[in-house]
């Protein structure tokens, strides 16, 4: 079966080394540890770079344990099946069809994914997020942009959801190519959902600009 963003694929291995390998050359990975099972190892990655943002998909047929440095992107994951956990700072998230939580740039990660768990990750570039929410509300923003890590289930991350997996099959479509300029008003389609999914106190100031919309 096709998993997706398959026909970009960046990982397919039973070597554990290997795996630690390219999770730290591609994905910048710092740790990368497999627990001891009797289940016979197998990596799955697929990885895109786009212009704003990039789109991976990764499973493990091992429980494993992955640490990432700080980074000057935002990182929000999304079950594809099963569940999985991240740990940011002293907190924990769990990963799941209904809940996710957001890694904010400059804040390390470590994340734990069961043998069964597989993600659809979204990365967006920190400076084009600030770029988007400026144009947005038609204001100048600061690039630091806060978002509050946010661990339950709702509209805004559902419509998220949809669309980075909407992205992520017409990246992916073999028969098809999406046009550039599609591509690209789909790329800035994901920035407002993330925004509108991930409202901070900062961030709120683009709500009124939803609010309209809504009612329309």
């Amino acid at each position: 079966m096709n998993k997706p963003l398959d026909n970009w694929p960046a990982l397919r291995t039973s070597s554990t080394e290997v795996a630690e390998h390219t999770l730290c050359s591609t994905f910048g990975a710092r740790n990368f540890e497999v627990a001891s099972t009797r289940e016979d190892f197998c990596a799955h990655a697929n990885y895109k770079q786009l212009s704003a943002l990039s789109l991976s998909y990764c499973s493990y047929t091992r429980p494993v344990t992955i640490e990432f440095p700080e980074a000057p992107f935002f990182r929000q994951a999304f079950s594809v099946v099963g569940a999985g956990m991240f740990f940011i700072g002293d907190r924990e998230y769990m990963i799941s069809a209904e809940r996710s939580a957001v890694v904010h740039p400059g804040v390390p990660l470590r994340a734990e994914f069961s043998g069964d768990f597989e993600q659809l990750l979204l990365r967006i570039d920190e400076s084009a997020l600030a770029r988007k929410l400026s144009a947005l509300v038609e204001t100048p923003m600061d690039s630091k942009i806060e978002i509050v890590p946010r661990h339950e289930d709702g509209t805004g991350f559902a419509a998220l959801q949809r669309l980075v997996s909407y992205l992520a099959g017409e990246i992916s479509a073999p028969d098809t190519a999406l046009a550039a300029p599609a591509l690209a008003e789909l790329e800035q389609a994901v920035l407002v959902a993330f925004l509108y999914a991930n409202l901070s106190v900062q961030a709120r100031v683009a709500s009124c600009i939803f609010q309209v919309t809504d009612q329309v």
